[in-house]
């Protein structure tokens, strides 16, 4: 068949895009009265296809007519209720929302014309095309108009030299935003660039520090990259320009890294430093070590620290939690490294590139070390970039996600379109990639298999170049990655990109829709994953996902156990006079340093009050986290090592037994059996499985024993009668170990879509539900073959601070007795079917939910009381038999990071602080059940499983009023 013929009738598909085969039940028709939880009593207009109209509030001056995307999505989600579903009591309370609140249906694109009307405005003809062949199932659909940018002439303070470099390279003008970096360096200022992405923030900083180090050969410039893909890729732009320069006036520019060997790295500062140099802030951590180093040949490193004048922090953003405070640290040091070898840390100028977060200017005062001298940092958020059209299409949660990802991306390749994936495992990236390839061989269109290739970070350093060389020729047209490409690395040639599943936060939504369009017009799709809480959330709110608040970059940079191990490499590298202790490392240092001395960690040299420590101690430290301890995966018959990744990978993945799948040089998937997971050597023995359907998957488990208590344990009365807590803050020991694995298959059956019926995904034999009578539909089902487990389970462990969270029985009847007036509220009962974010009233105890619940509400609410990010802090609840006075259920709060961050100790000395704080917070979300602004958040270890908003808040009330 040819082009030709396959060619979408747009003008049919506008006309038909509310088609419906089944029928809307009786009381989702025009004329019918209905209740909203969010909107109160209205009456149902009119039915568009599967859209439905509601008037709201008709008696009063302003009615509220609201549309919702599908019939089908008020059954799945109970977004509306027949007014005789409602009791005379629940009747008279019904009540308006509140005044302010976000309403989402209110969006353009949920409104059933608005949304034709968007779709015809796409002014791209192959996108709006794509858009309408996704039609029904869009949920909103968003056009950012091109933008012709602000441009300004090149600078007059501009070296002659590198003016001339720069007109060499097409660059005659400026826009505003690089502009107005320039002239801040030039005035000495530090300057944080938040601009959007593709705007240039590279060439913004680059110009400033060039055009210094051109005018004064004795400046040097340190550039930290969190990622050597990143590095890699911004050095070679810098490249371009000093290689445009004249001979006489070229840079000296080096890239250092763990790969770069001793006679590199030599030749590099011989015979003289570099006076550009580019490294990770891991590498920094360990070559401080030599700033005290009377060896000769660390004598230009000390020279390059004596003219250092610019410090760079690409990607600041990604400088969160355990390792924020760790680089905040390493700066410290680094300013202390500065003066110590005769250098000037106050004339230092600091340079922080972002993406869009919630405390660009907190952050970079921070990480600067001159929260007192905010004046001193030029903050640019606005940009003056030109940019191309953006069409965002955010599509209904999807019960079929492989499928429809699937469908996008052979669409994508038929159109002889560019693209880009993101998926949040490299699993999934893999299985999405075996469908696609099975799916072009059933339409013929095997030639095309090798034009689509997956992207992560355990690739081997040469296959990951060589992807990203093969993408930016066209040899490869689409790339299916993780989170590896979200940051940084420019590919701008890519049209499209298509998130399938919510990253864990806004900012990396942003971060990852910015990688289409940079250079032409771009098209940005949204597949939320309808199993997925915060995916299911997003994808019914899509104006809040684009629109709504971006995270903040938190971290606690003093707290103890960080702090210690840095003021140790600080005394063995530099040396710390006692006095200038806590004005370089902060108020707590002090104490920190006279227990370390205590314990013999650091020294006083008793004649001139100096601190010193002996050995290395830098290598206790780990910037990121964890150590760097990689396996290597082998192939068996070719004796090829074809990845590596961590332990904790790879005791996740690689296990004996475990289906691994990966792809080869033809682009195709093999999919291998483990055979050995040698400990010793750090290798995994893998060979070829042919069953392509079968899969595993890890049993994984996750616990948390205290070790040692820290204070006395603490009994808090709540507001019922004889119900208490019990708050136990210690040391404690935080493994994951994996238990065994389940062999599964997948395979597409005739499965129920209903998420309220006992029968959804389950495989059926006949094309009605036998339980919700709806048409069951070919769809993904997966089932258990076999379950294996371990004789010894592989396991990671780590120490840190926990708190353990225990209620008494007395409190646990009266949580009781509020699950069941819940339950008689809703009517919810065993064998009926249940709205899904009520479905844990049945699926969980009630001390579960209540315990679970208030756990997950003050975690998210941690970083309203004290400094620290989300990820900072984690909760599990767990069964212990045999407790004396408290239930066998308890919670347990850990702090995510190896020897702590102070956020279990912050719980526990200021419990009825956070509880209050948590409760209000909730209270404030105009959310029912729960939502990831209140209750649900990414990386639950208990998937988000078990909780309920309104049990949370009854545990949290009890508490907080009591203190009171």
């Amino acid at each position: 068949m040819s082009q030709g013929d396959t060619r979408t009738d747009n003008a049919r598909l506008l006309k038909a895009l509310a088609v419906e085969t089944e029928q809307a039940p009786d009381w989702i028709q025009a004329g019918r009265r209905v209740h909203s939880p969010h909107h109160g009593a209205g009456t149902i207009t009119h039915l568009l296809g599967k859209r439905v109209f509601v008037e709201f509030g008709e008696q009063s001056d302003s009615p509220r007519k609201i549309s919702y995307p599908s019939w089908q999505h008020i059954l799945d989600t109970g977004g509306l209720k027949s007014i005789s579903e409602i009791d005379p009591e629940a009747q008279s309370s019904i009540t308006s929302p509140k005044v302010g609140s976000w309403q989402n249906e209110q969006s353009q694109a949920f409104l059933g014309d608005q949304l034709v009307e968007g779709l015809a405005k796409i002014a791209h003809s192959t996108f709006q095309e794509l858009a309408l062949e996704l039609a029904d199932k869009i949920q909103a659909v968003e056009t950012v108009p091109a933008a012709s940018g602000t441009q300004h002439p090149l600078p007059a303070a501009l070296h002659p030299a590198l003016k001339e470099a720069l007109v060499r390279l097409g660059y005659t003008t400026l826009y505003s935003h690089q502009t107005e970096a320039f002239g801040a360096l030039q005035a000495g200022q530090d300057v944080l660039l938040a601009t959007p992405t593709a705007s240039g923030k590279t060439l913004s900083y680059s110009l400033g520090v060039l055009n210094d180090c051109i005018s004064n050969r004795n400046h040097s410039a340190l550039y930290l990259f969190p990622l050597k893909a990143l590095a890699l890729d911004q050095m070679g732009k810098l490249q371009q320009i000093i290689e445009h320069l004249p001979p006489h006036q070229q840079i000296k520019a080096g890239l250092m890294s763990g790969d770069t060997s001793r006679e590199d790295r030599q030749q590099m500062f011989s015979p003289g430093p570099p006076q550009i140099l580019c490294l990770n802030p891991d590498l920094l951590h360990y070559h401080l070590y030599h700033v005290g180093n009377s060896l000769s040949r660390y004598e230009t490193w000390r020279e390059f620290l004596k003219h250092l004048k610019f410090v760079v922090v690409d990607e600041a953003h990604t400088y969160t939690a355990g390792f924020g405070a760790h680089l905040a640290n390493l700066l410290r040091r680094l300013r202390l490294a500065v003066d110590r070898v005769g250098g000037n840390s106050n004339a230092l100028q600091f340079i922080f590139s972002s993406a869009t977060i919630g405390n660009p200017r907190e952050l970079a005062l921070k990480f600067s070390g001159r929260e007192n001298l905010p004046q001193r940092l030029h903050l640019i958020t606005q940009s003056g970039a030109a940019s191309p059209e953006r069409t965002l299409l955010c599509l209904q949660p999807s019960s079929s996600p492989n499928l429809d990802a699937a469908g996008i991306v052979i669409s994508w390749l038929q159109k002889n379109l560019s693209g880009i994936v993101f998926l949040n495992t490299r699993a999934a990236a893999k299985k999405l990639l075996a469908l696609i390839q099975e799916k072009l061989k059933q339409g013929s269109q095997g030639n095309l298999e090798q034009k689509v290739i997956v992207f992560h970070g355990s690739l081997a350093n040469e296959r990951r170049r060589a992807i990203i060389d093969s993408l930016r020729t066209g040899e490869v047209q689409v790339i299916l990655s993780t989170s590896a490409l979200e940051a940084g690395i420019d590919i701008p040639g890519l049209d499209c990109c298509l998130i399938r599943g919510y990253p864990g936060s806004v900012m990396s939504f942003h971060q990852r829709k910015g990688r289409a369009g940079r250079r032409d017009a771009g098209l940005v799709v949204f597949l939320p994953v309808a199993q997925n809480p915060l995916d299911y959330y997003f994808g019914c709110r899509p104006n809040e996902l684009l629109h709504g608040p971006v995270e903040s970059a938190m971290f606690n940079a003093d707290y103890p156990t960080v702090l210690a191990g840095h003021l140790q490499c600080a005394c063995c590298e530099s040396g710390l006079a006692s006095e200038e202790v806590e004005g370089r490392f902060g108020p707590q240092a002090g104490a920190i340093a006279s227990e370390l001395l205590d314990q013999g960690r650091i020294r006083l040299h008793e004649d001139t009050g100096w601190l010193w420590a002996p050995g290395r101690p830098h290598g206790e430290i780990n910037m990121r986290g964890s150590a760097p301890d990689t396996f290597k995966l082998i192939h068996r018959e070719t004796g090829e090592q074809f990845e590596e990744m961590s332990r904790e990978i790879a005791y996740r993945e690689v296990y004996p037994g475990a289906i691994y799948a990966a792809q080869g040089g033809d682009g195709r998937i093999t999919t291998f059996q483990c055979e050995e997971l040698d400990l010793s050597s750090r290798s995994v023995g893998l060979r070829p499985f042919v069953n392509e359907n079968q899969f595993t998957q890890a049993l994984t488990d996750l616990k948390v024993r205290l070790l040692d208590r820290l204070r006395e344990p603490a009994v808090l009365d709540t507001t019922v009668q004889g119900g208490r807590v019990r708050l136990t803050w210690g040391w404690g020991e935080i493994s994951e170990s994996v238990d065994g694995y389940q062999l599964l298959s997948k395979t597409y059956a005739l499965t129920c879509t209903n998420t309220r019926c006992s029968s959804y995904r389950k495989r059926l034999s006949v094309k009605v539900c036998p339980h919700c009578k709806r048409g069951s539909t070919p769809q993904e089902v997966i089932e258990v073959l076999a379950e294996k487990r371990f004789e010894v389970p592989y396991c990671t462990k780590f120490e840190a601070p926990v708190l353990r969270f225990e209620i008494n029985q007395t409190l646990q009847q009266a949580i009781k007795a509020e699950v069941k007036r819940i339950k008689e509220k809703f009517d919810i009962r065993p064998h009926r079917e249940v709205a899904q974010e009520l479905k844990p009233l049945l699926d969980a105890s009630p001390e579960f939910l209540a315990v679970h619940s208030a756990a997950h509400q003050i975690c998210l609410a941690a970083p309203l009381v004290v400094i620290g990010a989300p990820q900072d802090i984690n909760c599990i609840v767990d069964h212990e038999i045999e407790r004396k006075e408290t239930l066998d259920t308890v919670c347990y709060f850990y702090d995510t990071y190896a020897g702590g961050n102070g956020l279990t100790e912050a719980i526990f000395s200021r419990f009825s602080e956070f509880a209050a704080r948590a409760k209000s917070m909730a209270e404030s979300c105009e959310c029912e059940h729960g939502c990831p602004r209140c209750l649900t958040y990414h990386g639950c270890p208990q998937h988000n499983e078990g909780l309920l908003k309104e049990i949370g808040l009854f545990l949290l009330d009890a508490i907080g009023r009591s203190i009171q």
